[in-house]
Formats: C-alpha cells, sequence, structure tokens
C-alpha cells in the first residue's frame, strides 16, 4: 500500500536473495513511504546455520544500506535496522553488539525456546513439540523478557510459535497477555507481519485476539512484510491494514522519528510519506485508550 512503511525486510547480509540495492528499488517502485532493512542479529551460540549478518560484515551491512538509501527515488525513506534473537543466555553478547553498531531501530524476536529453534520444518518431529503449551508458555515469557531489557524498539512476528498451524491445546493467554504488558511498559511496538500469510499458519502475526489486546493496552504497530526477496517488499499490506483497523486501530508508528501517523484510507491516497519536519495530522483517538498511542 502506498505511503506505508514496511519496517521488515532481509537482504543476502543475511538469509535474504536481494541487495541493499534491489530492496530500496523495489519499496519504491511499490509507492512506500518508507523501508526498514533489518537483517538477523544473531548470537553467535544461536547461529549455527549461519543465517545472521556475520559480525565482522556488521559495518559493511551498514554502510551498504545506506548507500542504497541515498540513492532512493520516489521521497522513500531507508533506515537500517536488526532483527535480534534474543535469548537470556546471550544478552551480554547481544548487548555489546547494540553498543557497538548504530541502529536505527531494533526488533526483537525469539526463534529458539531454551536453545529448540522451533519454527524451523525439520524440527516439527522433535519431542519438545509434545507439549506446544510450555513451548508458547516459555515463548511469552521470553518476549517478556526482552521487552523488560529497554533494548528493543519492535516485538517481531509475535504468536511465531504458532507458524505451522499447532496451536496450544490450552488456554496460554495469561501468558501472552503478560508479555503486551511488558511491551506496553517498554514503550514498544508490536508488528504486524504478512509473512505468516505464506507460513503454513495463514494468517498474519499475531493472531487477532493478541492484536486486539494490544491495542487495549495502547501498544502501537508497525508493519513488516518479512521479505527475504525483493518481490516480497509490502506484501498484503492491505490486509494488514484491514486487520488493524478491524481491533480499532486508526494510526501506525514511523519509526523515523517515532511518530503515529495515521493508518492510510482504502484505497490509499499518499504516494510518499510525510516530510519528518511535518506535524503528524489530527486524528482521533482510540475509544479505548485515550489520547495519543504511546
Amino acid at each position: 500500500m502506498r505511503g506505508l512503511a514496511d519496517s521488515h525486510v532481509h537482504t543476502f547480509f543475511s538469509d535474504g536473495e536481494g541487495s541493499p540495492d534491489e530492496l530500496v528499488a523495489a519499496a519504491a517502485e511499490r509507492g512506500l513511504g518508507e523501508l526498514g532493512i533489518s537483517d538477523h542479529l544473531v548470537p553467535r551460540s544461536l547461529d549455527l546455520d549461519g543465517y545472521g549478518v556475520g559480525h565482522d560484515r556488521i559495518e559493511e551491512y551498514l554502510r551498504a544500506v545506506r548507500e542504497a538509501g541515498r540513492g532512493a527515488s520516489g521521497g522513500l525513506r531507508v533506515l537500517v535496522g536488526a532483527e535480534v534473537d534474543f535469548s537470556p543466555d546471550t544478552v551480554a553478547e547481544t548487548d555489546a553488539l547494540l553498543d557497538t553498531h548504530d541502529f536505527d531501530y531494533t526488533i526483537c524476536s525469539v526463534h529458539h525456546v531454551d536453545g529448540f529453534p522451533f519454527d524451523l520444518p525439520e524440527t516439527l518431529d522433535d519431542e519438545r513439540w509434545a507439549d506446544p503449551d510450555d513451548l508458547f508458555r516459555r515463548y511469552y515469557d521470553l518476549i517478556a523478557a526482552a521487552a523488560a531489557s529497554g533494548r528493543y524498539d519492535v516485538a517481531g512476528h509475535l504468536d511465531l510459535p504458532a507458524k505451522f498451524g499447532r496451536p496450544p491445546a490450552g488456554d496460554v493467554s495469561a501468558c501472552w497477555a503478560a508479555a503486551l504488558d511488558a511491551i506496553a511498559a517498554a514503550g514498544m511496538a508490536v508488528e504486524l507481519n504478512t509473512g505468516g500469510l505464506d507460513d503454513p499458519v495463514g494468517a498474519i502475526y499475531p493472531a487477532e485476539p493478541i492484536l486486539a489486546a494490544a491495542r487495549e493496552r495502547g501498544i502501537a504497530i508497525v508493519f513488516g512484510s518479512d521479505a527475504h526477496e525483493p518481490s516480497q517488499v509490502g506484501r498484503d499490506f492491505g490486509a494488514a491494514v484491514a486487520l488493524a483497523r478491524r481491533v480499532g486501530y486508526h494510526t501506525y508508528r514511523r519509526l523515523s522519528d517515532r511518530r503515529d501517523v495515521p493508518l492510510p484510507d482504502a484505497p490509499p491516497q499518499l504516494d510518499a510519506a510525510p516530510p519528518l519536519d511535518a506535524a503528524p495530522p489530527d486524528v482521533p483517538p482510540d475509544p479505548a485508550s485515550p489520547g495519543e498511542v504511546q
């Protein structure tokens, strides 16, 4: 959708297929107002198959994305971020990387629970899936811990353990509610990740009840395609905007200036995002939370 920001895409610096220049060109062609390239930043002990940016190439990655941004057309703003794999056992290593390198924003993601890479298809027959409720609970506990650290701007693809269409057998809502409370307290945003529509679950992350609970807590949203090739940039954003509106959102967070700006109408009218020095337009407050979404 024209004018929106895609805050979650990957290049060949991690596990994507396109270059920064190619992703920037795709975003400009689709009329996006902002693109956040957020390759994987993974602690060494978790990066067993090398899907993260090599730690010795992080500065090269930052330079390449910023150079691609300088060549962007159509008023497109380009940010360089990182999708950070959170684990309580690697906090010191992750903090050192974030302190050393100048990212514009960070997405917190949990791909491992107690060392188990649950989102890989080859793990579907692993015995650790025998108790999916425990896996979901531990996942949300880790999201809450990451939010409490104060190091992250966005919670990425919440509800990721649902990727293969294996829902918990019991009620884990208290766990995801506690994670949302921590996200709200940290002032983070929650990502509407449209990549889930192409996963076996066939749904945007997070599930609608979780997103509705996020809105009730005044948590801002961002949009992410989780693109791993240029053709996926901005994919299914119309569906994501419709979902956001359905649960009561009127705004989304623009990460370039951390402002909450109006969701586009359908069909969208914006060809590019408003300039950074422009005041955000007046929008009605969400009825469940007075004032501006934080």
